[in-house]
């Protein structure tokens, strides 16, 4: 006995094993599967499978739509998808080849500043030599110019005197 549901389709679940073979019209739900009724099957509304791509000046596509079937449509989905494939292929090569660019700037640019810094600290060292000798350079001039500072002070003295 087929049980008619609300929607006026036939229960799965309640069909004969010789019916629910021969209805391969049946798309998944929770409680089991319903079946559709012919018509939408070979109407030309697809609905959620997306519209329905019409290639101008194909008659083959054309009549495929009317007919219902699906070859060329099928044909059509699959030249769409390796487009797609080869698309992000090239799109993934080129990215490759972009990143392993950046990458190869990236480490010269941190041998540079490396090179840089250690030139840098190099510079600061003997600017640092320099400056301590030039310190000691000062302070002995200073020791000098006092001695003889004192000896002029003693000479003048005596020459008052």
């Amino acid at each position: 006995m087929k049980k008619v549901c609300s929607n006026g389709t036939f229960h799965r679940l309640s069909m004969s094993k010789k019916s629910k073979e021969n209805n391969h019209t049946l798309f998944g739900s929770p409680r089991g599967s319903f079946r559709r009724p012919k018509t939408e099957k070979n109407s030309v509304t697809r609905g959620e499978r997306g519209p329905i791509m019409i290639a101008e000046g194909s008659k083959g596509m054309n009549r495929s739509i009317k007919t219902g079937g699906a070859t060329n449509r099928m044909s059509m989905r699959n030249e769409r998808n390796k487009e797609m494939l080869l698309d992000i292929k090239s799109r993934a090569e080129s990215w490759s080849k972009y990143a392993c660019e950046r990458m190869a700037e990236r480490t010269e640019a941190a041998q540079e500043s490396e090179e840089v810094r250690m030139n840098k600290e190099e510079n600061q060292d003997e600017l640092r030599a320099r400056r301590t000798t030039r310190m000691r350079k000062v302070s002995r001039d200073r020791e000098k110019n006092k001695e003889e500072l004192e000896a002029e002070k003693v000479k003048r003295r005596q020459e008052w005197k």
